[in-house]
C-alpha cells in the first residue's frame, strides 16, 4: 500500500561530515568476564547493559549479564553464567538475553523488571547455542532465535518453539537476525543470507555478491519515500571476511551487491541510522587487531572513515552499540566493547565510549527562510529526462551530485559558483541504468538529499 507523507513547517540543514566531539574514552569500570559479546543502552532509564563471556574457564570468573546505572563507572552482575552471547530490548519493552549456564544447556531468557529477575523461555540441546534473536511485534509477538542448527521460532511470545528452517541447512550457524520495517526477516548464516516474508514459513536464499559467504551481521535501513512512493528499505550484511553487501526491497532483498571491503576479519556489527529520516549514517566494527576495526560513512557508502583515536594499540573490538540523540544538534553516542578470554589479553572486557556531533546543525531552520531549498525532481519516476529545481538564499560554491543506490557517485550535475535565487537542471537518462538514485545538493556547507527513480 502506498503511503502519503505529510508536509512539515521545518526542514533539516545538514553538514557533510561528522565531528569527533571527543576521542574514544575508556569507561571507568570493567564488567566482569573475559570480554564483551553484546551491548545495549536504554535511553529511557539511562542503564547500560552488556553480555560477557567467561574468563580463563573453568578456573576463572563467569560471564553473564552486567548492568551499569552510572555510564560504566561500576557494574552489577545481574545474571551470572558460563557465558552470555546477546542482550537486547524487545518491542514489548522487556530485556532478552542468551546465556550458556554451564553445565546446563544454553537458553533464551527474558526479564520484565529491567534485569532484576529472569525467566527461561527456551533451552536448546547440548552442543547447540543461541547466537541471535529477532522479535516481530504482534499479539502475540513472534520470536526468532538464531542457533547452531538454524532458526528456532515461537509464534506465541516464547511459550512453544519449533525449528523453521525450510531451505536453510540444518547445521547452519545463524549468527545474526533482524526484522525489517516491512516485516521481512533476515538471517545471516554460515551458508549465506536468507530472507523470509512469511514469518519464517519459507526462506529465499539471497543471490548475487556474498551468496556463499559466511554472514555474521545484518541490519535494515529505511529511506523515506517521496510523495506517494513507498519507502525504500535497504538490507546491509557483513561477512567473516570483512565484506559489506547490500540488498534492497526493490528486488525483494533477493539479490545483493558488494559495497565495500573494510578488512579481513569478522564484521561483527553494522548499524544504520537515519537522522530525521534524511541523512544516512553507517557504522561498522570488525574483530581485527590490525588494519583498522571501526569505520563510519556519512551520507553515502562511497567513503569510509576509520576512527580509532583513543583506543589501545591493536584492539580486538568485539561489538558496539550506537544511538542517536537529537535536540538542536544531533549527537551519536557509541559504546564499544573488547574481547579477550584470558588475563594475558591486553583488552579483556574493556569498554569505550565516543560521541560524534553533526556540528553547526542538524539545526531546525524555519522553512520560510532556509539556507537552500531542494525540490523533488519532476517527473519522478522518469524514462528519458527529468528536471531538478533548487533555490539558494546565498550565492557561492555549489555542487549537485548524483549517487547510485550503493553510494557511488555516478554524475556531477553541478559544480560551480552559483548566484542566489532559483536554478533548474535537466537530467538525461543516457548512460544511466534503471533503478534508484540519490541527488545531493551542497552549498554554503549545507546539504539536502532526495532520491529519484529511473524506469
Amino acid at each position: 500500500m502506498k503511503t502519503k507523507l505529510l508536509s512539515i513547517t521545518t526542514i533539516l540543514v545538514l553538514t557533510t561530515a561528522l565531528s569527533h566531539a571527543q576521542m574514544w574514552e575508556q569507561l571507568a569500570g570493567e564488567p566482569e568476564g573475559g570480554g564483551i559479546t553484546d551491548i545495549y543502552f536504554d535511553q529511557e532509564s539511562g542503564d547500560l547493559f552488556v553480555a560477557t563471556g567467561s574468563l580463563n574457564w573453568p578456573s576463572g570468573e563467569d560471564g553473564g549479564i552486567r548492568r551499569s546505572s552510572n555510564d560504566g563507572a561500576s557494574w552489577d552482575n545481574i545474571f551470572d553464567a558460563y557465558t552470555s552471547r546477546l542482550i537486547m530490548k524487545g518491542p514489548d519493552g522487556h530485556l532478552y538475553a542468551s546465556v550458556w549456564e554451564y553445565p546446563q544447556d544454553e537458553g533464551l531468557y527474558r526479564s520484565m523488571d529491567n534485569g532484576n529477575s529472569w525467566e527461561q523461555l527456551v533451552s536448546v540441546p547440548s552442543g547447540n547455542n543461541i547466537f541471535s534473536c529477532a522479535i516481530k511485534e504482534g499479539s502475540p509477538n513472534i520470536i526468532f532465535a538464531g542457533t547452531r542448527q538454524g532458526v528456532y521460532r515461537s509464534f506465541d511470545n516464547g511459550v512453544t518453539w519449533a525449528y523453521a528452517n525450510d531451505i536453510i541447512p540444518g547445521d547452519a550457524w545463524v549468527r545474526s537476525m533482524a526484522v525489517g520495517p516491512d516485516g521481512t526477516i533476515a538471517a545471516g548464516t554460515s551458508y549465506g543470507l536468507y530472507v523470509s516474508s512469511d514469518n519464517g514459513d519459507s526462506w529465499d536464499k539471497v543471490t548475487g555478491d556474498g551468496a556463499s559467504d559466511y554472514i555474521i551481521s545484518v541490519a535494515f535501513d529505511e529511506e523515506s519515500g517521496s510523495g506517494d512512493q513507498n519507502p525504500i528499505i535497504n538490507l546491509l550484511f557483513g561477512s567473516t571476511d570483512g565484506d559489506l553487501f547490500l540488498a534492497t526491497s526493490i528486488a525483494l532483498f533477493t539479490v545483493a551487491v558488494h559495497v565495500a571491503t573494510l578488512g579481513a576479519k569478522e564484521m561483527t556489527r553494522i548499524r544504520a541510522h537515519r537522522v530525521a529520516n534524511l541523512l544516512p549514517l553507517f557504522l561498522v566494527s570488525l574483530y581485527a587487531s590490525t588494519t583498522g576495526n571501526f569505520f563510519y560513512a556519512l551520507g553515502a557508502m562511497a567513503s569510509w572513515q576509520q576512527f580509532t583515536t583513543g583506543l589501545p594499540p591493536n584492539p580486538l573490538i568485539s561489538i558496539f552499540y550506537s544511538t542517536v540523540l537529537i535536540a538542536t544538534v544531533a549527537t551519536i553516542v557509541v559504546y564499544l566493547g573488547m574481547y579477550g578470554n584470558s588475563k594475558s589479553m591486553t583488552s579483556g572486557s574493556e569498554m569505550y565510549k565516543a560521541t560524534f556531533d553533526l556540528t553547526t546543525g542538524i539545526e531546525l531552520q524555519p522553512y520560510a527562510n532556509p539556507y537552500l531549498k531542494l525540490f523533488q525532481n519532476i517527473p519522478n519516476p522518469f524514462k528519458d529526462q527529468t528536471r531538478i529545481n533548487f533555490e539558494l538564499t546565498d550565492g557561492g560554491p555549489t555542487s549537485l551530485l548524483l549517487y547510485d543506490m550503493t553510494g557511488h557517485k555516478v554524475r556531477s550535475l553541478v559544480n560551480d559558483n552559483l548566484t542566489k535565487g532559483k536554478h533548474s537542471i535537466l537530467v538525461e537518462k543516457a548512460g544511466l541504468s534503471s533503478g534508484i538514485y540519490y541527488y545531493r545538493l551542497n552549498s554554503n556547507n549545507q546539504v539536502q538529499t532526495k532520491k529519484l527513480v529511473i524506469q
